[in-house]
């Protein structure tokens, strides 16, 4: 995966992340159009990636990229609701 923007290319989502975080107002729309528009699971993969952050963060990044995490949706969710949740899904994919 590779996307570029003015001449800067991001190859990790944490660094398209970090970069549309950094952007503000119309900027921060047009980066994230941008990466959107660049395949179409995009939104969805940063909902993914989004749950390796802390709820703070997670929460913004979820409200930047209007997208939602799989499994806690845009949620914040403690460590233990993490679990259980990941525990539930596990059980639902076994039992089928």
């Amino acid at each position: 995966m590779s996307f570029e923007w003015k001449n800067q290319t991001y190859e990790k989502y944490d660094q398209i992340i970090d970069a549309a975080l950094a952007l503000q107002g119309d900027e921060q729309k047009a980066f994230v159009k941008a990466y959107c528009d660049t395949g179409a699971y995009a939104r969805q993969n940063i909902g993914y990636f989004s749950g390796y952050y802390g709820n703070e963060k997670r929460l913004e990044i979820l409200k930047v990229f209007e997208t939602a995490h799989p499994i806690f949706g845009t949620s914040a969710v403690t460590p233990e609701e993490a679990f259980a949740l990941g525990l539930k899904l596990a059980k639902e994919q076994k039992a089928k």
